[in-house]
């Protein structure tokens, strides 16, 4: 009797665990990005535009740019929706250290989930542009990667001027000035700005929709100019972020 009930309270704990695959999924219609756990794909885009292959064809531009910078690098992903960019980075690049921030407490679920990962750091917080100004006073990077992200902020000039402050080097995505889907004034001016002011280097131009214009990924230079060595970040940086400060002690 014993073991036939220790056999069913096994079977029922298998029967029972959480699907990887479903873990993820409260908010699967935010999800545009594939979800990877420990180097697998649990969870496919729903990228309008045909799924996972464009997500991986703007990773391999951003690739391309992290094979020519000298490593260890320290990388920030600034609204990294489910970490897609920073945990493949992770992956292929062991040595560089990829800090995350965003909102969402799907992507805790996604750290937590990739146990083989010792170079990841998730820092959960809607960035507003005085974190930005803190996070300019307090770190550098050797990479920042902001996409699609800039056209969401209505200071989007000031958000420009302190991702410059704080990088090496800084890789943007934002909508065409016709994009059909972004088609607020704050979108198009962003764009235009970009495209007629800054020294960039176009990486790539990919859809989000079925025969509709596509985005331009492309790379800035900031005002760090040698490489960091220094992958962590400051403890002071984490607490200040997270809204968490450590206790003091008499």
């Amino acid at each position: 009797m014993y073991f036939r009930t220790l056999f069913f309270l096994l079977l029922s704990s298998l029967l029972c665990a959480e699907n990887p695959a479903e873990r993820f999924l409260y908010d699967k219609d935010w999800s545009y990005q594939p979800i990877i756990v420990n180097g697998e794909i649990v969870y496919h885009s729903n990228n309008a535009s045909g799924g996972d292959w464009i997500i991986f064809k703007r990773y391999a531009a951003i690739k391309n740019v992290l094979d020519g910078l000298q490593g260890p690098l320290k990388i920030l992903d600034i609204g990294a929706n489910s970490g897609f960019f920073s945990l493949k980075i992770a992956e292929e690049y062991p040595h560089n250290n990829c800090i995350m921030i965003d909102g969402t407490s799907r992507l805790t679920d996604i750290c937590i989930a990739n146990t083989k990962r010792n170079n990841i750091t998730y820092l959960k917080k809607y960035l507003s542009i005085h974190d930005l100004q803190y996070l300019a006073q307090k770190e550098r990077f050797d990479v920042v990667l902001c996409l699609l992200v800039l056209h969401h902020v209505d200071n989007w000039s000031l958000w420009l001027t302190e991702l410059k402050k704080m990088s090496r080097y800084i890789i943007i995505e934002m909508p065409p000035v016709d994009d059909v889907v972004n088609t607020a004034p704050n979108t198009r001016a962003l764009t235009n700005y970009i495209l007629a002011n800054e020294d960039y280097e176009e990486l790539g131009r990919f859809p989000r929709g079925p025969g509709g214009p596509k985005d331009h990924l492309i790379l800035i230079k900031g005002n760090s100019d040698e490489s960091l060595n220094n992958t962590d970040i400051d403890p002071s940086t984490y607490f200040f972020l997270n809204g968490q400060f450590p206790k003091l002690t008499s």
